[in-house]
């Protein structure tokens, strides 16, 4: 394995150090599950987490975390959802990669960090997982070291991108993705606060039978709401979509759809183009909360 380097000279210690913390220790802690191994980076009395649910709107953010404990919980959930996952390649690279932190303020003993994602993993089926947020950490320094005091995540990367509908992608604003939802900093702002197990769907439709891309949509959701329904969910449980096409003007056809289907209240809906798996052209990944087991008795 390459080691992963540290873009700051170590005679820029502050810097240097935040960087271990942010990016190194973060990246192997959850590669290896091992929440205590991130733990003791935190200021657990004065955590706080800000979700941003991909929206550069400040009203629409959640405060998603008030203790150390509910943050963990999901990191935890979402690390062990990571090492589940089947790669095509080693994702701790492929993290290291995507991963940017080069902007830190630093002013006495308080900084703020800009942790960038951009970027892929490859997965074992042949399509992507896609890296593209940003976290602003603020970081207190105590007895010589810095911890993290807290942080607003799941930012759009870059600010300024994030989408109101599809529609504002063909306009030229520049396409948002999410990954599939293995990131510690994504919580939906339809979630509550509480941690919870997330589940992936995944429809994938090759134009065989139609090159309709409003039928295709209709038939992906359809596909979408199927498996739903087999884990005791609907629609209205539905709290993040991502739709990646192989061509960005495919997705218009989304929109209609989306309406008819959320006609009041619709989940976070991000759009990307990329490369999809063999002759695939449209790739839906719906985040659900885990359906509640059946009582006993």
């Amino acid at each position: 394995m390459q080691k992963a380097v540290n873009p700051f000279n170590i005679a820029d210690a502050d810097r240097f150090e935040i960087w271990e913390m942010l990016v190194r220790r973060d990246i192997m802690a959850f590669a290896a599950q091992d929440w205590s191994a991130h733990e003791a980076d935190f200021i657990s009395e004065e955590f706080f987490g800000v979700n941003s649910g991909n929206s550069g709107n400040p009203d629409s953010w959640s405060a998603a975390f008030g203790e150390l404990s509910a943050y963990a919980a999901e990191w935890v959930a979402f690390a062990q959802q990571t090492a589940e996952t089947e790669y095509a390649e080693d994702p701790v690279q492929a993290h290291f990669r995507a991963t940017t932190l080069r902007d830190i303020e630093i002013n006495g003993s308080f900084a703020v960090a800009h942790k960038k994602f951009d970027g892929t993993i490859a997965l074992a089926d042949g399509g992507v997982e896609i890296l593209n947020w940003q976290t602003i950490y603020f970081c207190k320094k105590r007895k010589g070291r810095w911890f993290i005091s807290g942080f607003i995540g799941y930012l759009p990367n870059p600010m300024g991108s994030s989408p109101d509908g599809i529609d504002s992608f063909l306009r030229g604003q520049q396409t948002i993705a999410s990954r599939r939802l293995t990131s510690r900093d994504t919580t939906s702002t339809r979630r509550s606060s509480t941690a919870s197990q997330v589940r992936s769907i995944i429809s994938n439709l090759a134009p065989t039978s139609t090159t309709d891309f409003k039928t295709m949509a209709a038939q992906a959701l359809n596909d979408c709401e199927l498996q739903l329904k087999e884990q005791k969910c609907e629609l209205n449980d539905v709290f993040r979509i991502t739709v990646i096409v192989s061509q960005i003007e495919d997705a218009i056809p989304f929109q209609t759809i989306f309406d008819e289907a959320w006609p009041t209240s619709q989940p976070t809906i991000s759009i990307s183009e990329a490369r999809l798996p063999k002759d695939a052209k449209v790739q839906i990944e719906m985040w659900i909360n885990s359906p509640r087991p059946d009582p006993v008795g």
